[in-house]
């Protein structure tokens, strides 16, 4: 267990390192050196081009993992905390700044906007990120344990 945990925590780093490489490093001093509008980089209303990729990198990077190591729990549990905006946390810790209070580039992701009508405002805020954060964690932990106990009823009854 401690070895997963591991994994994911190196895994979700990872890919927070490489959110802020390519934000903070390459997209913000181009704006900036170009006087390029940031609407210009979006796919769509608040996507960046870099996240139409990057959101299934890390979705697949998790599956990559869990496959490479013979572990559906890692799989899954790393898929739920991506998608959970657990790199989204990790980004801000890299940077050593707190979470904006108004996140609204997360609208679009599902699995963190829902949290909006818990906080009852239009935008992601980083309280709802943080409940989005916590529920993905509990749901991982939960899935985890029960393909745990699926698989060991498995080889139980075999």
């Amino acid at each position: 267990m401690i070895r997963m945990v591991v994994i994911l925590a190196l895994g979700l780093l990872w890919l927070a390192m490489l959110d802020v490489a390519v934000l903070e490093w390459i997209y913000k001093p181009l704006i900036a050196a170009h006087k390029i509008k940031e609407s210009e980089l979006e796919a769509g209303p608040g996507i960046l081009y870099w996240h139409v990729a990057f959101i299934p990198f890390g979705l697949a990077l998790f599956a990559m993992f869990g496959l490479s190591a013979g572990d559906n729990r890692l799989a899954v549990a790393g898929i739920i905390l991506f998608a959970t905006g657990w790199e989204d946390m990790a980004y801000y810790l890299l940077l050593l700044q707190p979470l904006p209070s108004v996140l609204p580039w997360l609208n679009i992701v599902p699995t963190i906007a829902w949290t909006r009508f818990l906080t009852r405002t239009p935008d992601v805020t980083a309280a709802g990120l943080v409940a989005a954060a916590l529920a993905g964690a509990l749901l991982a932990v939960l899935l985890a344990y029960l393909i745990t106990k699926k698989f060991r009823n498995c080889s139980r009854g075999a």
